[in-house]
């Protein structure tokens, strides 16, 4: 059926040609598919669906699934069901994003700030790009803060009799220290990228000790008896929102990816492909450790399984040490690639390959900037709150908002009352969610830094609720009225 559909399917004319060629040397046919409504493109040397499906799954399934025991645990039994409608939330974000690239032939791109262009013009292209480059700037401060975690964790395992004073400042510059001659060697990321790989057997080796060693100590160690509910009070409620918006971070690259299909019409089942198995790759890891330690579990939760494998000896620690250098050295190597993007983007509005100075240049800009992460790691150093931060604000914004609004903004007409419905759902949801959940975060991350145990009173935190909701139930409708008026005056 696709092949005749194929047949009836014409070449456009592109600037009078009717294929073009990719920076690999590929070359692509441009089509349009009245059934769809969208422009399409097919390249003989493109990859299948499953692979897309297992490269989208490898770049969302990262270090966030440290977080989502933790994240359970605060936000109840319901907070499985959560982590499903947040994942299903993210599939129909990332569907209509890409969908969003092929509505009309001059959005046939393959990047994120690209298709803000079009949607927005300037303004939303510099927002998008300020909001990546905070996106991943942040990431690599969490990825530094986690690999001090790390080094810590294993000094207490291995009885490394090393008095840091509960500071992380010293494995911090260890981390600087081992990751600055890629920071400053490597100058694009096709030099990098085969990093990824590790990162997957990383995140999976992780996974695996997540869920077998509670299992172990369960049967093994004397544990205390766990404590249980079936939700939460809102507050940690909404932390643990925020917390596992994080897990699903990944719409930034999927343009890119998407490009890359031999038929870029699959971009629908490699989304759905790719969403299912994150979701099944993350409730056994969160399910687990929730039901051996309840609410006790700590974030990351290699944390507390480490706690209760230095009660059994060397044989629970062993397994428990190998995650951690796994992750480390995952850490270690992916800190380059999530960094590159932005030294790309810096490097491309400043011109700087035409200047004669270009390697010192660069060697002394990305070193400052890699300092500055080290710094902002040291002062902010409590891995929880910082990703709860980072999930409510970029995250959620490039994952949420952005998708709905260039998606609505570029195809109104064609978007039903029940689409409409349910995106005013979705952007009400995770605006609320996002607030609460950061004004939440913010106040645990002062309670970490400052030792104290602030906690908002049940009419604050209900204030900030009632009033986010209330706010952002007539903004959206105002919104909504705006992009319908400039779509009935034509302006896109």
């Amino acid at each position: 059926m696709e092949r005749n559909k194929m047949r009836e399917d014409k070449p456009l004319l592109t600037n009078e040609r009717k294929e073009t060629i990719n920076e690999h040397g590929d070359v692509l046919e441009t089509y349009y598919d009245e059934s769809l409504g969208i422009f399409y493109t097919t390249n003989s040397n493109g990859i299948p669906t499953w692979r897309a499906a297992i490269s989208a799954m490898a770049t969302v399934a990262g270090i966030g699934v440290l977080g989502l025991a933790s994240g359970v645990g605060g936000a109840g039994w319901v907070g499985i069901p959560l982590l499903i409608f947040l994942g299903f939330m993210a599939s129909y974000t990332a569907k209509i994003l890409l969908k969003s690239l092929y509505l009309q032939q001059e959005t046939v791109t393959e990047s994120y700030h690209g298709l803000s262009k079009v949607a927005f013009g300037h303004k939303g292209h510099y927002t998008v790009v300020a909001m990546q480059n905070l996106a991943l700037f942040s990431a690599g401060v969490l990825f530094i803060i986690l690999s001090a975690i790390s080094m810590q964790q294993l000094k207490s395992s291995w009885d490394i009799n090393i008095n840091d004073h509960g500071q992380n400042w010293g494995y911090v510059l260890i981390t600087f220290v081992v990751v600055l001659p890629a920071i400053v060697g490597l100058k694009t990321l096709r030099e990098v990228s085969w990093i990824a790989i590790f990162g997957i057997g990383a995140t999976c080796l992780a996974i695996v000790i997540i869920v077998i060693m509670p299992i172990i100590f369960h049967d093994k160690l004397d544990l205390p008896q766990p404590k249980h509910q079936i939700i939460s009070s809102g507050q940690t409620f909404a932390t643990s929102f925020a917390v596992m918006v994080f897990a699903y971070g990944g719409h930034n690259v999927f343009p890119a990816l998407a490009s890359t299909l031999k038929d870029t019409r699959s971009y629908r089942h490699f989304m759905d492909a790719a969403y299912v198995c994150i979701v099944g790759l993350y409730l056994l890891p969160s399910i687990v450790p929730y039901i051996i330690f309840g609410q006790s579990v700590e974030s990351p939760v290699l944390t507390t399984i480490s706690r209760y494998a230095t009660i059994g000896g060397k044989s629970y620690t062993v397994p428990v040490d190998l995650a951690w250098i796994a992750m480390l050295l995952h850490l270690w190597m992916t800190i380059p690639i999530i960094n590159n993007p932005v030294f790309l983007w810096i490097e491309e509005i400043t011109h700087l390959s035409n200047s004669r100075y270009e390697a010192p240049i660069r060697i002394v800009y990305r070193f400052i900037f890699l300092a500055v992460q080290a710094a902002v790691a040291m002062t902010l150093r409590y891995f929880d709150p910082i990703m709860g931060i980072i999930g409510a604000t970029v995250i959620s914004g490039t994952v949420f908002f952005l998708p709905c609004f260039i998606y609505l903004k570029l195809n109104w007409k064609n978007v039903g009352v029940s689409e409409k419905c349910w995106i005013y759902l979705v952007l009400l949801l995770a605006t609320v969610g996002s607030v609460v959940g950061l004004v939440n975060a913010i106040v645990e991350l002062m309670n970490a830094m400052n030792g104290t145990t602030i906690k908002l009173s049940d009419k604050v935190f209900f204030s900030i609720l009632g009033s986010s909701t209330a706010l952002t139930a007539v903004g959206l409708i105002f919104i909504f009225i705006l992009i319908k008026k400039q779509n009935s005056s034509n302006v896109l």
